[in-house]
């Protein structure tokens, strides 16, 4: 399943046509009697885009667990996602932030008004750099990021194509990825 969404992401970004491929692939599942909903964390992450409209990823740990993660005003759907899933292996109850504001303000000026980003939402390193720094003075948030590692071998589908930023912070993180081959609004992200 992964390459069947690789592969449809590849004709979207290359520009060129893996038709046949796509068409093996399709074959192979057919025989199989699988579909892309074969992967746990697909369902999940495309219902929540169309009943939230915005870009949405979901995560399904060890456990079996999935965790959602949706586009809003900080986080894009990925890093949401990822922050979502270590509160989640820590403990931490959804209403705790570990990103202060006092924090936050100033790294999406900078990402906006010094280093010319038009997005102010913080990509996956962006965060987890942004938690460490607050970790010093949370507990919870050292807490959180003590959890990375359990996020290796996890699996995830996005409902758009990431950013190569995100994607390679996942590669990092050690998460299989799959995303639908589109990308997000107007934008293009090149790979």
């Amino acid at each position: 399943m992964r390459r069947y969404y690789r592969t449809l992401t590849e004709q979207v970004v290359d520009k060129h046509s893996h038709a046949k491929e796509v068409e093996i692939i399709e074959g192979l599942m057919d025989q199989l009697s699988i579909t892309p909903e074969y992967r746990h964390v697909v369902k999940p992450a495309v219902d929540l885009e169309k009943s939230f409209g915005a870009p949405c990823a979901a995560i399904e740990l060890h456990d079996g667990r999935i965790i959602l993660g949706k586009t809003k005003e900080v986080f894009g759907c990925a890093s949401a996602a990822v922050v979502n899933a270590i509160k989640c292996l820590a403990g931490i109850s959804d209403d705790h932030i570990l990103i202060p504001k006092y924090l936050m303000g100033p790294v999406q000026h900078l990402k906006t008004t010094y280093l010319g980003g038009r997005n102010p939402r913080l990509h996956i390193d962006e965060a987890l750099i942004t938690i460490a720094l607050n970790a010093s003075d949370d507990e919870l948030a050292d807490q959180a990021l003590r959890q990375l590692p359990k996020l290796r071998n996890c699996e995830m589908h996005l409902t758009v194509i990431p950013t190569a930023m995100e994607m390679s912070t996942l590669r990092k993180l050690g998460i299989n990825f799959t995303c639908e081959p589109k990308y997000s609004g107007n934008k293009l992200f090149r790979l």
